[in-house]
């Protein structure tokens, strides 16, 4: 265990991570359609029959292979059909809860920053969809591009001043359409000296023109950096933070907290994934109802590395 942390912890950092898609996947520019290799995973893989971690109920999780699938930084489901985010430049589509030799559905996005070829130009962090649009953030250009969500044929794009200062590897990391058509557009890099991280609130689609962007803080919990967001029923929004370091791995807070003034601050710590909890590069986050229960999911970020796994988890907020 100690020898594959150690390996873990060397394979997956930061500068060394953001080149594996290049060296195990070159971008594909055609779609295509592979199979699922899907195996439950447990919440804790010492206590098996574990189903709490602080305000969630853990409902099944899978661990899911399939060849070119990984990557996953954004996750949107809707009646059922998950969509996806590949930081090598993809869209994937497939079912949830995910079954075994089930086929997912892998789209490049070929219009975007620069050539499409180039995972740098590719690496998309951010998601949303909703009524045939799908919305896509750049981290390396941050910049945001809007496409038809069938075809994915571009529609427009906006490379903001606000964001222009943003590091190329800690920019546009997570999205969130609210639902009075504003959008909030997280910031992946450091914190200042205050513990807040940059947050731009658009006053509509950040790709139409007129688009008016209010600078807000962000306050992630101490060493975490925000990587995904949705929207609660309740209103609040719920923050998928996480953290790395060489020696400890990854470990993951979820947070949930209210738009007020100028800073979003957490009101509440729903779960704290740390060991012996199942850990690893917990990037995606989604929303949905089933049962008249608030479910929401999480999907990690294996970075194309051997040593990681692109894991579903389903949860119920109690």
């Amino acid at each position: 265990m100690r020898l594959r942390s150690a390996l873990l912890a060397l394979c997956t950092l930061p500068w060394l991570a953001s080149f594996a898609p290049l060296w195990r996947y070159p971008p594909e520019l055609t779609p295509s359609r592979v199979q699922l290799s899907v195996a439950p995973v447990a919440l804790e893989e010492t206590a098996p029959g574990r189903r709490r971690v602080g305000a969630l109920t853990f409902l099944g999780g899978w661990s899911i292979q399939a060849k070119g699938l990984g990557g996953l930084s954004a996750l949107r489901l809707e009646a059922g059909q998950a969509t996806a985010l590949s930081d090598a430049g993809r869209v994937v589509r497939f079912a949830l809860p995910p079954v075994n030799r089930a086929t997912a559905e892998i789209l490049p996005l070929i219009e975007g920053p620069g050539p499409a070829f180039s995972k740098r130009n590719r690496d998309a962090e951010a998601l949303d969809v909703e009524g045939g649009r799908l919305w896509v953030g750049y981290e390396g250009h941050n910049a945001i591009w809007r496409y038809d969500a069938a075809t994915l044929a571009a529609q427009a794009s906006a490379a903001p001043d606000a964001m222009a200062g943003w590091a190329r590897n800690g920019g546009a990391e997570a999205m969130l359409r609210l639902p009075d058509g504003r959008f909030l557009i997280f910031e992946e890099g450091a914190a200042d000296a205050d513990g807040t991280v940059a947050l731009l609130l658009s006053s509509r689609d950040p790709v139409e023109p007129g688009a008016t962007l209010t600078k807000l803080r962000y306050r992630p919990p101490p060493g975490y950096v925000p990587v995904d967001a949705a929207l609660l029923p309740d209103g609040r929004i719920a923050v998928l933070n996480r953290r790395f370091s060489p020696f400890g791995g990854f470990s993951a807070r979820l947070m949930a907290g209210r738009l007020s003034g100028p800073v979003l601050e957490t009101e509440e710590e729903l779960a704290a994934f740390v060991p012996p909890v199942l850990t690893d590069n917990y990037e995606a986050l989604a929303v949905t109802q089933e049962n008249g229960r608030t479910i929401l999911w999480m999907a990690s970020d294996d970075n194309f590395n051997p040593l990681q796994r692109t894991l579903i988890l389903k949860f119920a907020l109690a």
